[in-house]
């Protein structure tokens, strides 16, 4: 009897556990198609440079993609644009987005030579009939001259540099490759250098030329440090770190120790060392002054000669014209020369 019993007890707990789960599995059904059934209509906007720079006289195009995001096919999409004069501004016309599709567009701004020059805030506005929309801000940039505009987007790829370097260095100390990278960055340096030597010669067309290069490169360059992989490194590579963690602290104690030596060493003998009240002028300008002028006339001279090499390499692919290339050519020699002749007279100086 007993055995009976609890396999009527156990048939009655399964067939109970089979229609609860029937049950659970109709509710999750009907919920999926609730949720199916139900309209959510979605808008995104995504804008690919929030900043826009733009001369006097000139256009320039902000680059935008419009998403439809939701479960429902959307009419009557518009952008419009806030924060400047509408009479600089050409946008798209109406548009549907089916679900899940993407429009991409430009939008045109054309600035009158009257324009007042400076910075203005601006926002991007999308919407449609169904309700919905999204909006970005944006940063227009009037320059009033072409020079200006240059000489602006050339610091902002000096800045983007030196971000861009801080964050590779970060990623290296965490081990990562980024060989690329420094590739990359190098190769953008040494562009910047191109830039501004075709932006004090006042070639304007070619400097805008290479900072469309450059902009191509850091951004390959944000890419890599976005995906690099972490770099196994080798056994000899493992060992020698131990060797250079062991050897820090010990240095550290050798040199604590040598100099509390010297320290009790001097105090015993009690030396009085006497120093001039005055270093003499003739002194100062031999061994101070000319030293750092030649110095710095190095750097520059090295500069040049880097600028002169670029200047070769560019003229060789067929980036430049012969006129281009002769003309810059002359005018950084004679600068060479110049420099070069100063620091041989300096070094005269020094050696008198």
């Amino acid at each position: 009897m007993k055995t009976k019993g609890i396999i009527k007890f156990l048939s009655l707990t399964i067939l109970t556990l089979f229609i609860f789960q029937s049950k659970v599995q109709s509710i999750n059904f009907t919920a999926k198609s609730l949720l199916y059934q139900t309209e959510f209509p979605k808008l995104d906007l995504l804008v690919y440079n929030q900043e826009l720079g733009i001369e006097k006289g000139w256009t320039g195009f902000l680059r935008i993609e419009v998403i439809n995001s939701g479960n429902v096919k959307l009419h009557g999409v518009y952008i419009k644009i806030e924060g400047v004069y509408p009479g600089w501004v050409e946008i798209p016309k109406k548009f549907d987005l089916d679900i899940n599709q993407t429009k991409a567009s430009n939008i045109k701004f054309t600035i009158p030579e009257n324009a007042k020059s400076g910075n203005y805030q601006g926002k991007i506005v999308v919407s449609s009939l169904e309700g919905v929309g999204d909006e970005k801000s944006f940063i227009l940039r009037i320059f009033s001259s072409r020079a200006e505009l240059i000489y602006y987007q050339i610091q902002t790829l000096k800045n983007r540099v030196n971000g861009i370097t801080d964050e590779m260095f970060r990623a290296e100390e965490e081990g990562k490759d980024v060989e690329i990278v420094k590739k990359l960055l190098k190769n953008s340096t040494s562009s910047i250098l191109i830039a501004e030597n075709y932006l004090n010669n006042k070639l304007y067309d070619k400097a805008s030329e290479v900072i469309v290069s450059i902009k191509s490169s850091l951004n390959k360059a944000e890419d890599e440090l976005k995906n690099s992989k972490p770099v196994n490194p080798s056994v000899y590579e493992r060992i020698i770190t131990t060797i250079q963690n062991l050897a820090t602290p010990i240095i550290i104690i050798t040199i604590s120790i040598f100099g509390v030596i010297a320290f009790v060493s001097v105090k015993r003998k009690s030396y009085q060392i006497k120093l001039p009240l005055k270093i003499p002028s003739s002194v100062l300008e031999k061994f101070v002054i000319l030293p750092n002028r030649t110095n710095n006339l190095e750097k520059e001279k090295e500069k040049i000669e880097k600028i002169l090499l670029l200047l070769e390499k560019e003229y060789r692919e067929g980036i430049i014209s012969k006129e281009s290339y002769e003309e810059l050519k002359n005018k950084n020699e004679e600068r060479l020369f110049g420099i070069e002749k100063k620091i041989k007279g300096s070094s005269k100086i020094t050696k008198i």
